[in-house]
């Protein structure tokens, strides 16, 4: 293994945390321009919408993102190309396959088919671009990979707006839309040319569905515990409140791409390497992530107040509380090390699987417990305390995996 030394893997890790947090900046740049130039219900119609169609990428992903970084990082060339033509297919295939089906739906309701009508027209490139930037992270490219997500959408989408003057949800969401084919179509061609990726006919695609079921529900069930609030605001049309539950998340954006790029930049070396590489990994992976977001948690724990008001506007004032509570449940995560994506790329996705289920179930209790009160601070607190027990839980996992294999590789 190249390198491993503290030094030149904190060398290699700012690189890519440099290329994630310019992916960050677009997800934060187009909240906040979101919230300064259309209105407080507007801006919640978008975001609602936004949600939504993440959400949906996410599903018709099914887990493909994460088999194909696993795959890669131990397959040799040939089977490198099998596994990425398998994953574009299914995913292409769900995608237009989903997509079709909500362009028919709107087109025969009359409720919700503007919002079915938005849900379906980037489904296809934001649920295929996670793919390619699995592939250049497999191929030891995590900055490239880090930044060709939906952060890069998010910040040529906020040019457009910001160009077209857009001022209703629709024009925003048409240069979203716009932002999304174009990047999409650009990176699949770069990724397919740079690693010269020959064409080899997919076969026995359900076998990979039943293979990858595990993954996607990970995956799912993540989303949701994060945003499965949202979407319950924006079926029953809190638009305001998902304006405001947008930015405080938005504003962790630096704080979770971290956490991202943490798992982009170490999941190959967790996949290929020995037990002993794997535990000075996840020490690293602590120290930098600790290291990078500690003066940012600063700002957030000591003048939440100001922060959001000078970011967003008076209108997204007083809500700090809630925004240190999101911070503290980060920080926590991070402090914890990786542990999830190390399960997965050591293939114990069951045991990941399980750890989500716990946080779906504990963030959907809180959820439900205090919608009634708050529905901010429902999904606030539904965020952390999931957040919480889950990486509680995968450390313990991750201990007494490596302890496992550690042994088992001694007694061979």
């Amino acid at each position: 293994m190249d390198n491993w030394t503290d030094s030149g893997v904190f060398s290699r890790l700012a690189k890519t945390l440099l290329a994630r947090l310019t992916s960050a900046l677009g997800v934060i740049v187009l909240s906040v321009l979101l919230a300064r130039m259309l209105s407080l219900e507007e801006a919640g119609e978008f975001f609602g919408a936004f949600t939504i169609c993440m959400g949906l990428s996410i599903v018709l992903r099914w887990g493909q993102d994460i088999m194909v970084l696993r795959e890669i990082a131990n397959a040799a060339e040939t089977q490198q190309h099998t596994a990425v033509w398998h994953a574009i297919f299914l995913v292409g295939g769900l995608s237009v396959f989903v997509t079709a089906a909500l362009l028919i739906t709107a087109t025969l309701t009359d409720s919700n088919a503007t919002l079915l009508y938005r849900a379906a027209a980037p489904l296809l490139p934001l649920a295929l671009m996670n793919v390619f930037s699995a592939i250049l992270k497999g191929n030891n490219k995590p900055a490239l990979g880090g930044l060709f997500e939906v952060g890069l959408v998010s910040g040529a989408a906020s040019i457009l707006i910001f160009l077209s003057s857009a001022s209703t949800a629709s024009a925003a969401w048409d240069c979203l839309v716009i932002s999304a084919w174009v990047l999409s179509a650009s990176i699949a061609s770069y990724t397919v040319w740079i690693h010269d990726i020959r064409w080899t006919r997919p076969t026995n695609l359900i076998h990979r569905v039943r293979q990858s079921f595990d993954l996607w529900l990970v995956a799912v069930l993540s989303y949701l515990s994060q945003w499965g609030g949202v979407i319950f605001m924006a079926a029953v049309a809190n638009i305001a409140e998902i304006a405001i539950v947008n930015a405080l998340f938005r504003l962790l954006a630096p704080i979770q791409f971290v956490i991202l790029t943490l798992d982009a930049f170490f999941a190959p070396r967790f996949a290929r390497e020995n037990v002993s590489n794997c535990t000075v990994a996840h020490r690293q992976s602590v120290y930098f992530g600790l290291l990078v977001v500690s003066p940012y948690a600063f700002i957030i724990l000591t003048r939440p107040e100001l922060l959001l008001v000078t970011i967003y506007g008076q209108s997204y004032g007083g809500h700090g509380l809630a925004l240190q509570l999101l911070a503290i449940a980060s920080v926590v995560q991070i402090s914890m090390g990786p542990n999830g994506m190390l399960l997965m790329m050591r293939q114990a996705e069951r045991t990941v699987l399980l750890s989500v289920v716990l946080r779906a179930t504990t963030s959907l209790f809180c959820f439900a417990l205090l919608y009634s009160w708050s529905p901010i601070f429902a999904a606030v607190i539904s965020f952390s305390a999931g957040v919480f027990l889950q990486s509680l839980f995968n450390r313990r996992a991750a201990i007494r995996l490596l302890r496992h294999q550690d042994s088992f590789g001694k007694k061979q």
